[in-house]
């Protein structure tokens, strides 16, 4: 009875996420717009029954301490190992640019354990909040469904 019980709460625990600040190598990205793109992702994480957001604030600091860039100067080990450090499952890591009233975004699921991308998610979208706001919250909660392993939201071509 006892190790039914420890099985079904170890079941039970919900996978823990960090989620980092989205990268814009160009700066072509205000920070009210990166924000909502973290925003969204950080929703998408918390609406998950199987997932939980980690606390911001702890993971910030241990970047801080490192002294990681997150300017496009951390690579995916570094990443990897920012996680380890701060005990997670999971980082989710986003890459936006904007072009002509456009934002592309990449979002990516980096597991600490093996290292490597579990998932990722691409799309672009009118450069409006409202746009922003619900197409990141698609492309993050498609990440964080029992989908297929690779995922591409991809559908529209980007007007002439």
């Amino acid at each position: 009875m006892l190790s039914a019980l420890s099985l079904t709460e170890v079941a039970q625990q919900k996978k823990t996420v960090a989620v980092l600040d989205p990268i814009c190598r160009d700066k072509s990205v205000n920070a009210f717009f990166q924000q909502m793109v973290r925003g969204a992702m950080e929703s998408a994480v918390t609406a998950s029954e199987e997932y939980e957001a980690y606390d911001r604030s702890a993971f910030d600091q241990i970047q801080k301490e490192q002294a990681f860039q997150r300017t496009g100067a951390v690579n995916d080990s570094q990443i990897k190992k920012m996680g380890e450090m701060a005990g997670v499952d999971y980082v989710l890591v986003s890459e936006v640019s904007a072009y002509e009233g456009y934002l592309s975004t990449i979002i990516k699921i980096l597991n600490v354990t093996t290292g490597k991308y579990d998932k990722s998610a691409d799309d672009y979208m009118e450069l409006k909040p409202e746009s922003v706001k619900t197409k990141c919250r698609e492309m993050a909660s498609s990440l964080f469904s029992s989908s297929p392993s690779k995922t591409s939201t991809s559908k529209k071509q980007v007007p002439a």
